[in-house]
C-alpha cells in the first residue's frame, strides 16, 4: 500500500479479502498468509458452516482494520490498514459518511463468494443513519423477528437482531420508569441507550466479585473516562485513543474498588512474565480473568456495535500475528463442527491451573466471540462526536 500503487476500490478489496479467507496463498506475502496458513485452510464443509453462522463480517472487520500496509499515515501507530487505503478512494469514509461492509454469498452450488458493499453518503443520509437502516431491515414485532433469520443489512451481523431487541427493551424501561428523557431523533436515541448500557454492562460481566451497586458505580466512572478520552481525541485533528492508556485508567478504577486485583504491570504477559508466574499468585487467575474480560468485552459491547451497527468508530489493530492465529483457530473450529481438535493432552501444572481457575480458554474458542479483541487504537468518527456534548 505504498504511494506508487493506485488505491484499491471496494470490489478489489473484497476480492483481496476473499483470497485470504479461502487461503489462495500464492497471492500473498509470507507475512500476510502466515506460517500456519500453509497447513490450515477452510474445507468445503467449513466454508458452508461459515456462511450459515454469518460471522464473515466480524473477520472482515479485523482484517480491514489491521495494519498490513507499509505506509505510515498516522503518528499513533506504524502501518496502514485496508480501511485507510479505501479512504483514499472514498474520502467520506474517513469521517463516517460512507460505510463499508461484506457478506458471504453462495453464487453457485460449489462456489462461495465474498460480496463487499459500500453504502454511499446520500443513501445513509436519506435513511437517517446506519442504525436506522438496520432497524428498517427487521420486522417490527418481536414475534415476527423471532422467525426472521436473515442477516440484517448493512452490518450483515448475526448479533444485530438481539442488539436491536435490547435497545428497544431498554427504551421501554426508561419510558416506564421515567428515568430520563431520551432524544427524539432515532439515531441519537439509539446511541444514548446503547452507549450508557454498554458502559454499565461491561463491568457487570467482567467477573468482579463486588456488590451490584459498586459495579454500577464503576460503570459510571468508566463511562466518564471513555467520554473524556473521546473529547480529547475530537479536539486534536486526525488523532486516536490509545487503548492501553485508556485501559490503564479504567483498571485503576477497578483496583480502587477491588483490592484483590493485581496491579496492571504484573498482568502484562509478554514483558518478561510467564503464565506460570501469574497463575501461581494467590489472586493471579482471578485478576487475569477480569483483565481478559475487560479488554474483550470493551470491544464486544462498545467498540464493535459502535463500529458495525452505527458506523461511528474506526479501530486499528497492529498485531498481525494475533489476527492470523485467530484465523487459523477459526478454520480449525469450522472444519471440525466447532470442536477444536486436541493436539496434545499433556498439560503443564500451570496450564491445568489456568484452565481450572479461569474461563478464558472457553470464551476464546467461542466462534461468535473469537473476533472480538481490544485494538491498539480507536477513534470515534467526526460525524458522531456530536453525541458527546
Amino acid at each position: 500500500m505504498t504511494d506508487q500503487f493506485r488505491p484499491r476500490d471496494i470490489y478489489e478489496m473484497g476480492e483481496f479479502f476473499e483470497d485470504l479467507l479461502f487461503m489462495r496463498t500464492n497471492k500473498f506475502s509470507d507475512e500476510e498468509a502466515g506460517a500456519n496458513s500453509k497447513v490450515v485452510a477452510l474445507s468445503a464443509t467449513g466454508s458452508q458452516l461459515l456462511g450459515r453462522l454469518g460471522i464473515t463480517g466480524r473477520i472482515f472487520r479485523r482484517w480491514y482494520q489491521t495494519t498490513w500496509g507499509w505506509d505510515n499515515p498516522s503518528q499513533w501507530f506504524a502501518g496502514e490498514t485496508p480501511r485507510m487505503e479505501l479512504c483514499k478512494r472514498y474520502p467520506d469514509l474517513t469521517n463516517g459518511d460512507v460505510y463499508a461492509s461484506t457478506q458471504l454469498l453462495q453464487s453457485a452450488p460449489d462456489e462461495i463468494k465474498v460480496m463487499p458493499v459500500l453504502y454511499e453518503k446520500k443513501e445513509i443520509k436519506d435513511a437517517k443513519g446506519i442504525i436506522t437502516m438496520g432497524f428498517n431491515f427487521l420486522p417490527k414485532t418481536l414475534e415476527a423477528r423471532s422467525r426472521f433469520h436473515q442477516l440484517s443489512a448493512p452490518s450483515f451481523d448475526p448479533g444485530f437482531k438481539e442488539f436491536a431487541n435490547n435497545i428497544e427493551a431498554i427504551e421501554r424501561e426508561v419510558a416506564k420508569e421515567k428515568l430520563e428523557k431520551l432524544p427524539i431523533a432515532f439515531e441519537a436515541r439509539c446511541w444514548r441507550v446503547f452507549w450508557s448500557d454498554a458502559c454499565i454492562t461491561i463491568p457487570l460481566n467482567c467477573g468482579l466479585k463486588l456488590s451490584h451497586n459498586d459495579l454500577i458505580t464503576i460503570g459510571s466512572a468508566m463511562q466518564l473516562i471513555v467520554e473524556r478520552a473521546v473529547k480529547e481525541q475530537a479536539s486534536i485533528p486526525a488523532s486516536y485513543i490509545n487503548f492501553d492508556s485508556l485501559f490503564s485508567a479504567i483498571w485503576e478504577v477497578f483496583c480502587s474498588f477491588d483490592s484483590a486485583l493485581l496491579p496492571l504491570e504484573l498482568l502484562r504477559i509478554g514483558r518478561g512474565k510467564s503464565m506460570s508466574v501469574l497463575t501461581s499468585k494467590a489472586k493471579g487467575p482471578y485478576s487475569l480473568n477480569v483483565y481478559y474480560n475487560l479488554g474483550n468485552l470493551f470491544d464486544e459491547l462498545l467498540l464493535f456495535p459502535a463500529d458495525r451497527y452505527f458506523g461511528a468508530c474506526e479501530c486499528v489493530w497492529t498485531d498481525k500475528e494475533n489476527f492470523l492465529n485467530d484465523l487459523v483457530t477459526s478454520f480449525l473450529l469450522l472444519n471440525n463442527d466447532l470442536q477444536l481438535p486436541t493436539v496434545n493432552n499433556k498439560l503443564t501444572k500451570a496450564q491445568k491451573l489456568f484452565r481450572h481457575a479461569t474461563a478464558i480458554e472457553e470464551r476464546s474458542l467461542d466462534i461468535y466471540r473469537i473476533w472480538f479483541c481490544p485494538p491498539t487504537c480507536f477513534r470515534i468518527l467526526p460525524k458522531f462526536v456530536k453525541y458527546f456534548w
